[in-house]
């Protein structure tokens, strides 16, 4: 399948080219996994989409579609931001000083940044093989000793690192995160 990054697209699955990937990690250090790979590899392609994938189906975007027959989660109508954080809004708020709407026909670079440090990732990990053992630091087993290792708790999830490029703009499925103040 070829890679389509058409904003809006029906049959879109990513949000950056390898082109945007390529510039994305010409100044990235470390990416030697995807340097590794030639130029037009369908394994960079392949990387892309897996990525935009996982990121849509791990995170609860704030916003709704901008079209609803677009293939991908993105872009998204009904997100503003305040000048500190982003919120789900409605029209009205779009008239209070100080809150701005998030372009509801363009890709956050965020997203795609986050997209790119994914395709990086799963290229040096097999998330398929790596659940088996994932969380455990070490396993030793020594005489009679049977481990059993449920594979439902051990799912794949976005890494740490790209969850922090994004969690501004949405929520991780299966859990929400929320913040205690003190009054």
């Amino acid at each position: 399948m070829t890679l389509d990054a058409t904003i809006k697209g029906a049959s879109a699955n990513s949000y950056a080219t390898v082109a945007e990937a390529e510039t994305y990690f010409d100044t990235r250090l470390h990416a030697d996994t995807w340097d590794a790979l030639e130029s037009g590899s369908i394994d960079k392609e392949k990387s892309l989409q897996q990525a935009a994938r996982i990121l849509d189906s791990y995170v609860m975007w704030l916003g709704w579609k901008s079209d609803e027959d677009q293939a991908m989660a993105w872009p998204r109508w009904g997100i503003c931001h305040d000048g500190r954080e982003y919120f789900e809004c409605v029209d009205w708020a779009l008239r209070v000083d100080g809150i701005y709407s998030v372009d509801a026909d363009t890709i956050p670079q965020a997203i795609k940044d986050a997209q790119c440090e994914l395709a990086l990732y799963l290229l040096g990990t097999d998330s398929q093989a790596a659940a088996d053992t994932a969380g455990f630091k070490r396993i030793s087993v020594a005489g009679a000793v049977t481990l059993e290792v449920d594979k439902i708790d051990r799912t794949m999830q976005i890494p740490g690192f790209v969850w922090h490029i994004v969690s501004h703009l949405g929520i991780k499925k299966g859990g929400a995160s929320v913040q205690l103040l003190r009054g």
